[in-house]
């Protein structure tokens, strides 16, 4: 395959799904020694600063691929989207998200307006949102409030992509097909964004599973696992504005 030209047919015959889900389980599994530790620090739950608990595994997902491409066959990063060379690919991200982002907000916005003439008055619970809003206007260090911004845009594009467009469609694509696993993928990424709360689920677990589905597609475009990254920080840094200064 020519650098940068796209998806090839290389399929690792070590590749499978245990792998995918073991990066998975040891990501969760971070996060709650985070979460541990942050505890024993005498931070509460809902204090601005457990926005620092997502860094540690976030950093591990993005630490594990060169590892793993260093240990396993040196092709094997066109089977989770590493296309080279980056640059063209970033490029591309960013014509995709032409469409991607006009796309997914037409209809993220028409569904919320729908759920909330379905139930009036309710208005969804945005905890996240609401503990970055706190580290930003407050008085934390500078560098706090930088952490805090990279952790919810491109630290979670990153981690995020690289679990679910990476890993987890590199491994179900061998198994169930492209279209399906691109469909199944953003079931899933809708599924892990549920909310204790029936209403707010009702809210963002639709639109997530479509903005899933899209990258999954993007995923399979010469752009790559690079443009899902692109894409999916851009949206959630205009998602961040947006909240915050509406």
């Amino acid at each position: 395959m020519d650098e940068g030209s796209g998806p090839s047919r290389f399929r690792p015959a070590s590749w499978d799904i245990g792998l995918a889900l073991g990066v998975w389980i040891l990501f969760m599994v971070v996060m709650a020694l985070s979460g541990f530790v942050l505890s024993g620090l005498g931070v509460e739950e809902g204090d601005p600063w457990t926005l620092l608990l997502a860094l540690p595994p976030q950093l591990l997902v993005v630490a594990i691929v060169p590892l793993l491409l260093r240990l396993r066959w040196p092709r094997w990063r066109e089977e989770i989207g590493l296309y080279e060379p980056a640059g063209p690919c970033v490029r591309r991200g960013l014509a995709d998200y032409l469409w991607v982002g006009p796309l997914w907000w037409i209809v993220a916005i028409t569904w919320m307006i729908s759920i909330q003439w379905a139930w009036p008055g309710h208005e969804p619970e945005q905890d996240a949102m609401e503990m970055l809003r706190a580290l930003l206007q407050g008085e934390e260090p500078i560098w706090v409030q930088l952490t805090a911004l990279m952790i919810t845009t491109v630290g979670a594009a990153a981690s995020e992509e690289i679990l679910f467009r990476g890993l987890l469609q590199g491994a179900l694509r061998r198994f169930v097909g492209r279209q399906t696993g691109a469909l199944a993928l953003g079931a899933f990424f809708g599924f892990v964004h549920m909310q204790p709360d029936l209403i707010d689920s009702a809210f963002v677990v639709p639109p997530l599973a479509f903005l899933g589905y899209l990258l999954s597609l993007v995923r399979e475009r010469p752009g790559g696992l690079w443009a899902c990254i692109l894409i999916h920080a851009t949206n959630n840094g205009l998602a961040i504005l947006f909240e915050l200064y509406k």
